[in-house]
């Protein structure tokens, strides 16, 4: 009978022992830093997990980022309502759950400066990107510089036709589509453009315009009215 009692004693000290070394262990994680910051609050072996929804809504993961559902042990977004309310929503447009991180939204893209200037107005990520010839046509950089294709997430010259209407052409003689980008290539390029016509830049060089020749300056306006008719390193000056 002894040895019967003395048996179930042990039991009974083994179990609350177990009991109360998983206690200790998830009281462990709840007092370290990763389950406030991560909502990684209960054990599994020896890693702190986040153990339910509840324990990931209660970090700062959540209110700052949106990772407010559990899966798998990690606190991730799970849904829109995860970011929402969130900093990064508010202040940088963080606000859809996509691949468990909340990101930005097309809706938000669309309404900031890099959709107007460089045809940014997709969100992908974190980050709004060009992923319509669309949005690229209709920007700034297409009107300045060509930059009227989608390529890689950003906008970029795609052909001749690209170049010759932008602004840079008519201003500076880049009228060429030369490996991906917009170039002086040929004279006629320089000849038909403002600097040609102001400052002598008339020439083809490396793929920019330059007073390279006499006649180059002579008929510009720079000689014309600032007596600066001579080249000299790609510019018209003055004679000594």
């Amino acid at each position: 009978m002894l040895d019967t009692m003395t048996r179930v004693f042990a039991r009974t000290a083994l179990a609350l022992a177990i009991v109360g070394f998983t206690a200790g262990c998830k009281d462990k994680c709840r007092e370290r830093g990763e389950c406030a910051l991560q909502g990684r609050c209960v054990s599994r072996g020896d890693q702190c997990i986040a153990g339910s929804d509840d324990d990931c809504r209660k970090s700062e993961g959540c209110r700052r980022d949106g990772l407010c559902t559990m899966h798998l042990g990690l606190c991730i977004a799970g849904k829109d309502d995860d970011c929402r309310l969130t900093e990064g929503c508010i202040s940088r447009g963080w606000c859809q759950a996509r691949e468990g991180v909340c990101a930005r939204s097309d809706e938000y893209c669309r309404g900031t400066d890099g959709c107007r200037t460089a045809g940014q107005c997709s969100g992908r990520g974190q980050q709004c990107v060009a992923t319509r010839s669309e949005d690229c046509a209709q920007s700034v950089m297409c009107k300045k510089f060509g930059q009227c294709a989608v390529v890689d997430g950003g906008c970029e010259p795609a052909n001749e036709g690209d170049c010759r209407g932008s602004a840079q052409c008519r201003e500076h003689g880049l009228c060429s589509f030369v490996r991906g980008t917009c170039a002086a290539e040929v004279r006629a390029d320089c000849e038909g453009s403002d600097d040609c016509r102001d400052l002598g830049h008339c020439t083809p060089v490396e793929g920019k315009c330059k007073a390279e020749r006499f006649l180059d300056c002579k008929s510009s306006n720079a000689c014309i009215h600032e007596q600066r008719c001579t080249p000299k390193f790609g510019e018209c000056v003055r004679e000594p």
